[in-house]
């Protein structure tokens, strides 16, 4: 029995290079406590295989409870302890990698910096920022 599977695969008239259809911000800030995603999704035929890559080019690889990559290509920082930032994971630049037979597209530069839990509160004194104006236009700032 002969089978004919042409119909699966497009004939290369037929296919095209990927285009992105959502492309991640060009800065992307967050607490270590809520965590952030980054996403990145893109169209072509046959479908493109998305992946994250550091700014030196070399491909992100999952660090457990820090950072992974999802089915869908979406790269999730999740909530993590203070006592686990890296500088490497979480104040450095990404770039999300789009390929099939055709071609591959890299997204433009996504400086993340993923920080401290920042609160505008500190022991229950809440900081305001006052601006106070004088004719030598000197500026100043008070913790109330």
């Amino acid at each position: 029995m002969v089978t004919n599977t042409s119909w699966c695969e497009p004939s290369r008239k037929d296919q095209r290079g990927p285009v992105f259809r959502t492309e991640p911000s060009s800065r992307v800030e967050f607490s270590n406590s809520s965590g952030t995603e980054l996403r990145c999704s893109a169209d072509g035929i046959p479908n493109p295989r998305l992946t994250w890559q550091t700014r030196d080019g070399g491909n992100t690889r999952d660090v457990p409870g820090l950072r992974y990559t999802r089915s869908d290509g979406t790269l999730v920082f999740p909530p993590f302890p203070r006592s686990d930032y890296r500088q490497d994971v979480h104040d450095t630049v990404y770039q999300c990698l789009a390929s099939n037979a055709v071609g591959s597209i890299v997204s433009r530069e996504v400086h993340v910096r993923g920080g401290m839990n920042i609160s505008n509160r500190l022991n229950n004194i809440e900081i305001k920022t006052l601006g106070c104006l004088s004719e030598k236009l000197v500026h100043s700032r008070f913790i109330l």
